[in-house]
């Protein structure tokens, strides 16, 4: 990566590590993180209560089908042993009466009155069996019923602690997504922003760089051309002293016919064949005195840059202004090959 230089004072060196995230896209991305960390470690439903709860579910299914056992209720015995004392009391009194009747002494009818009347308690006793029957199941459908309850109660509060456990998971999944969004957007527009500052100073570096590099490279050409063009003009200048030395003695020296200085007539020599070709170079030539001009034109064909015209019209224009290029041409050679003659 390209820093600052002496053509640029934009330091792109900070682009070197490549994109670091801003303090807001580190927070966002903070927020995400302990989002997604709340609904990680949220963990599974537990039940505060399950222990009562799995209780509740084993009395009911494990609960015995209801039977009745006479022998074993307690109810019943009570019952038996009252109906059986009575019994026995009426039984005794039973007989003593028949006794009494038969001048006090016993006999079979006193014993057999006497045992019709313990006979009947004992029928009673019998006809509470129904009753004692209906009270123990009826017990038995109580018990249920307050299993049920118990259970339904149970059930209710774990469904109630379930839903207040969904509902905040449900939450911390709905935080996760918002606060993921939060920091995909904020990364995006931080990124596309350091993106942005970072092509724009690319190419604003680079087009300083290359600015500051042709200003430097033209100041060597014009250096180097004014170096040639100086060489040009001084051996111009030999060449004139010398022709001029060895001119007749009743001529004056070239540069007294020169109407402009020597450096003058390099440049305008240049200008005119930049602009019109060698037709334009040869009518500049024309006004020169009848002087040795291969310098001249040596030394506009060596740094001159002429173009053609690419159109009908300037082509037709440069071809046939006045008479035809290559005849003109020609025309002014043969001037300067007389006036050289004379």
């Amino acid at each position: 990566m390209a820093i600052k230089n002496k053509y640029s004072n934009i330091d792109l060196s900070k682009y070197e590590k490549g994109y670091q995230a801003s303090k807001q896209v580190q927070q966002a991305q903070k927020l995400k993180q302990q989002a997604e960390n709340a609904v990680k470690n949220h963990g599974d439903f537990k039940y505060g209560n399950q222990e009562a709860y799995d209780k509740a579910i084993n009395d009911i299914l494990n609960r015995k089908a209801f039977s009745y056992d006479l022998n074993g209720d307690a109810l019943y015995q009570q019952y038996k042993d009252m109906y059986m004392a009575q019994g026995k009391l009426a039984m005794a009194d039973t007989m003593g009466q028949a006794a009494a009747l038969t001048g006090g002494y016993g006999n079979s009818y006193a014993a057999s009155v006497g045992n019709q009347a313990y006979q009947g308690y004992l029928q009673q006793l019998n006809g509470v069996i129904p009753e004692l029957y209906n009270l123990a199941l009826s017990a038995y459908n109580a018990e249920g019923d307050r299993l049920n309850n118990n259970f339904n109660l149970l059930s209710t509060d774990r469904n109630t602690q379930y839903g207040e456990f969904t509902d905040k998971y449900n939450r911390l999944v709905n935080d996760r997504g918002y606060y993921s969004d939060n920091y995909s957007n904020a990364y995006n527009q931080d990124y596309s922003k350091w993106t942005d500052n970072r092509n724009y100073d690319q190419s604003q570096y680079w087009n300083e760089y290359n600015a500051g590099y042709q200003k430097d490279r033209d100041a060597v050409a014009d250096a180097q051309w004014q170096k040639q063009f100086d060489e040009s003009v001084r051996q111009f200048n030999i060449s004139q002293a010398n022709r001029g030395s060895s001119g007749s003695s009743n001529r004056g020296s070239d540069d007294d016919d020169l109407k402009e200085p020597k450096e003058t007539m390099y440049t305008k020599a240049l200008e005119a064949y930049n602009k019109g070709g060698r037709t334009a170079l040869y009518q500049y030539l024309d006004t020169l005195p009848g002087y040795d001009t291969n310098l001249l034109i040596d030394y506009v064909f060596d740094y001159g840059s002429y173009t053609p015209p690419n159109n009908r019209v300037g082509n037709r224009d440069y071809a046939n202004g006045a008479v035809g290029r290559d005849a003109f041409d020609s025309s002014v050679r043969s001037k300067y090959a007389n006036r050289k003659k004379k």
